[in-house]
């Protein structure tokens, strides 16, 4: 006996099936706007992520030593770009817009500052306006100074207090003695020791592989591989 398929049946029914063409458009048609939802509905699944930067999946440092060789390659450009901008500006008061607005090199939000209500980011510009940043002979006493002026705002949380004057200070030329804890970095950290409440440490109180960075790209570092160093504690 001659099988015929579903396939065969389904295309049997369209050849004897008048205006063909007009139906055969309407599926395409149909099929093509059921594509595009999906599309849509995929396309709001995918959401900005705030915080460091994740490492890639096959990333696994297993040493401290290995942290900071993997930091200083793939990382430590990227972090000198944006201070390099601030650097660069024409003015004080730009920086201090761009740092208020949390904007990065290219002008766009900063990922860190991704999820901030821009109402909120005015009234950073507006509070910052209103102090003597300018003044600061040490990056300490700028982080001082924008923490007294931000902290206090809804929304406005340790990360972005730090960001803002590490930015600021970038055009100040002013560069952080201390590496300080907040969010991320302060997970890192607990791996190698500090306690949860510790608000800033000396860099020279770090493992010696970790003598090779900054004081600022330690803080980046201890954020970055927060999950790395504490398997490395588990060891």
């Amino acid at each position: 006996m001659f099988v015929v398929s579903e396939f065969d049946i389904d295309f049997r029914v369209l050849v004897h099936t008048p205006n063909l063409g007009s139906l055969i458009s309407d599926v395409i048609l149909r099929d093509n706007q059921s594509m595009s939802t999906k599309q849509k509905i995929v396309k709001k699944k995918v959401k900005r992520q705030s915080g460091c930067p994740p490492l890639r999946f096959d990333d696994h440092p297993e040493s401290h030593a290995e942290i900071v060789r993997h930091y200083k390659k793939f990382f430590q450009a990227g972090a000198d770009s944006e201070s390099q901008h601030y650097a660069e500006l024409g003015s004080f008061d730009e920086a201090l817009a761009d740092a208020a607005y949390a904007k990065a090199a290219d002008g766009k939000r900063h990922p860190h500052q991704y999820r901030l209500q821009r109402a909120n980011l005015q009234k950073v510009h507006q509070r910052l306006k209103q102090y003597d940043l300018e003044s600061c002979e040490t990056f300490h006493e700028l982080f001082v100074m924008v923490h007294e002026a931000i902290a206090s705002i809804s929304g406005i949380g340790e990360l972005m207090v730090y960001d803002t004057a590490h930015r600021l200070g970038a055009y100040l030329q002013l560069k952080p003695e201390y590496v300080y804890l907040h969010a991320g970095v302060r997970v890192g950290a607990t791996a190698l020791g500090y306690k949860p409440s510790t608000k800033w440490i000396e860099p020279t109180s770090l493992p010696k592989p970790f003598q090779k960075l900054t004081a600022g790209e330690m803080e980046d570092c201890l954020c970055i591989y927060k999950h790395a160093l504490h398997a490395i504690a588990d060891q």
